[in-house]
């Protein structure tokens, strides 16, 4: 999502109050607000695609893991930042006095637009990665059929790349698979949405 960023400095407790009481969604980094802006409809697809796939398979499981989409808050704890991830997976129990935030995600996706690519490439995924139960971070493009899956081993972080809609990315961790076809599914592609506005327009005329 994008992103407008507020000047003043804000304690954590004020940001709760802000973020709780507002229409919008504020991300919180080191005393700094940024509200986030909305996304579009192929953003929303994939976001929901994605989630389908994995609550289907873990509800399938009997899995006490559960996905998220982006009204999940997520705590860095070691950067005092606050994010919302557009689906997130956590395993955690959680008591009735603490359902303000997740702390321990084990999988963290992100669908990238023109404005927050730079972002979620870099500043959040160097955050995201000093989550000690964070195993998996998805970073997935709206305009091509581009899947990064970050996977951490015991040494580090590696990466994988699907380009293809027939290939299948396995999250072993979860005990499921994702197939990027499913991600996805009723997305439309920027020459498909020129051509049927160009049909449109035909008809009319």
């Amino acid at each position: 999502m994008g992103e407008l960023k507020l000047n003043p400095k804000y304690t954590f407790k004020e940001y709760l109050e802000i973020d709780e009481n507002s229409e919008l969604r504020y991300e919180y980094c080191n005393g700094e607000l940024f509200a986030m802006a909305g996304s579009t409809l192929n953003h929303n697809r994939i976001s929901i695609n994605l989630c389908l796939q994995i609550e289907t398979q873990l509800s399938a499981k009997g899995s006490p893991c559960e996905p998220f989409m982006s009204d999940a808050r997520v705590q860095i704890f070691r950067q005092n930042k606050y994010y919302y991830p557009d689906v997130v997976v956590s395993c955690e129990e959680m008591s009735v006095e603490r359902q303000k935030f997740l702390v321990a995600p084990i999988l963290i996706a992100e669908v990238l637009s023109e404005t927050t690519a730079n972002k979620d490439m870099n500043d959040k995924m160097l955050d995201y990665f000093q989550l000690p139960s964070l195993q998996y971070y998805l970073v997935i493009s709206q305009s091509n059929v581009i899947v990064h899956l970050y996977e951490r081993n015991d040494v580090s972080w590696g990466v994988k790349l699907f380009t293809q809609k027939e290939e299948v990315i396995h999250l072993p961790k979860l005990s499921i698979s994702l197939k990027v076809s499913d991600l996805y599914k009723k997305v439309v592609w920027e020459e498909r949405a020129e051509n049927a506005a160009q049909d449109l327009s035909d008809e009319i005329n």
